[in-house]
């Protein structure tokens, strides 16, 4: 329901999309990846926007009794979010990751389109309300590396447990980004700096933030997360 200038996907259509029955039975061959493996599940629901999908709650009850315990999260702009979906998201026991890509309106429109921070900061509001965890996720640029304390304030202000960062990828809508000059992927020491700020308005603020990703064990010895590199 955006089209963010830095989104992955080339376009947003939704051919070739996979049906309900199709979802079930990517649900079964998990399980059986697991069972297999030995290892337990963990399942994150992405999209685009899976808010906007019919059978987001349907499979979301095939997953839970399929998985009773396992950890769901969903990936949204938090712009769909009202009151029902907040309590639905409470009654399986699931949490949010809500993407931010600015500390205010000013800053997050720039990427999602005006009028976008106000509505995701009430969907917020309502998880908030609804007792769901959720935390943020904004993407980490030339561009957005110097809004890292904005960004920390804001998660605190939100209620979020975490605000989490991912690096830009020159790829899909992106690459006209980064191609056209609007922002580029950090590099060197630039991502060193970045990653240092990270850690240490984390601390300060008292939100969590993402340091199991690979490089933060070159930042402190202890950080990152060997089991996944």
């Amino acid at each position: 329901n955006l089209a963010c200038t830095h989104c992955y996907l080339p376009h947003h259509k939704n051919s070739g999309a996979l049906s309900f029955d199709d979802w079930c039975r990517v649900v079964d061959q998990y399980k059986d990846l697991l069972d297999k493996l030995y290892m337990q599940p963990n399942i994150t629901i992405c999209g685009g926007e899976p808010l906007l999908s019919p059978f987001l709650f349907p499979l979301v009850k095939v997953i839970r009794g399929t998985f009773p315990c396992c950890e769901i999260c969903i990936l949204t702009n938090g712009i769909l979010v009202t009151p029902k979906i907040a309590a639905e998201m409470k009654k399986w026991d699931l949490r949010a990751q809500v993407s931010i890509e600015g500390p205010d309106a000013g800053r997050h429109d720039i990427y999602r389109g005006a009028g976008s921070f106000a509505k995701t900061m009430a969907g917020c509001a309502l998880l908030r309300e609804a007792e769901v965890s959720f935390h943020h996720l904004s993407i980490l640029s030339e561009r957005t590396a110097a809004w890292i304390p904005d960004f920390f304030d804001l998660a605190k202000e939100t209620g979020a447990t975490k605000m989490n960062f991912v690096r830009l990828v020159a790829f899909g809508h992106a690459e006209s980004l980064v191609a056209g000059g609007a922002d580029r992927p950090l590099s060197g020491w630039t991502l060193k700096k970045a990653f240092e700020d990270m850690l240490y308005f984390s601390r300060a603020k008292g939100v969590g933030t993402n340091t199991n990703k690979a490089l933060f064990h070159l930042i402190e010895p202890g950080l990152g997360s060997p089991n996944n590199i």
